[in-house]
């Protein structure tokens, strides 16, 4: 992923504008104060910056790479993060190589094939999120590629999910029912 220049300008010159457009509206109407419309877009530019920082993208993905059990999951791979070349303005990672869910065809797999490949990938969000603890917060079908070895490589880290033990207490029950 390349973050271009301009796009960063024209990302800060919005929040600019909402900032703006917040602090006008709180001065002006009581629900904008009630609602804390100033303190609503602060916490969005927060995390919208931190999701334009690729240093913590690179983070996630490691974190990720390090949720998944290899033994339970061995068709679903996690790209390599090349730090070393990676800035907060560019994420370097190995080469996903393959077809996007999105862009697979019924016909692509066999029909038993393809259901044991995408329940191994259910399976493995399942322990990220009920066992690890740590898991992809953006999961759909362009995010998934499937190689031609048949190994499913997630991408896009910029969004991650992470749940204390407590939580995962609660949640599990709910997902073994799913």
């Amino acid at each position: 992923k390349i973050q271009r220049p301009r796009a960063r300008a024209q990302v800060t010159t919005d929040l600019d504008i909402l900032e703006r457009l917040a602090a006008d509206a709180e001065r002006r109407t009581e629900w904008a104060r009630d609602y804390g419309a100033r303190a609503l877009v602060a916490e969005f530019a927060r995390t919208l910056r931190e999701e334009l920082d690729y240093r913590v993208e690179a983070t996630n993905t490691e974190m990720i790479r390090g949720s998944i059990d290899r033994s339970h999951s061995p068709a679903l791979n996690i790209p390599t993060v090349h730090s070393d070349l990676s800035t907060s303005r560019m994420l370097v990672l190995e080469r996903a190589e393959g077809t996007p869910f999105s862009r697979l065809t019924p016909d692509v797999l066999p029909p038993g094939a393809a259901r044991t490949l995408v329940d191994g990938v259910v399976d493995s969000v399942f322990e990220q999120i009920a066992v690890r603890g740590v898991f992809h917060a953006d999961l759909h079908a362009g995010n998934l590629i499937l190689g031609e070895n048949g190994k499913v490589t997630l991408i896009d880290f910029g969004a991650i999910g992470v749940l204390e033990r407590s939580v995962r207490r609660l949640l599990a029950p709910l997902l073994v029912a799913i």
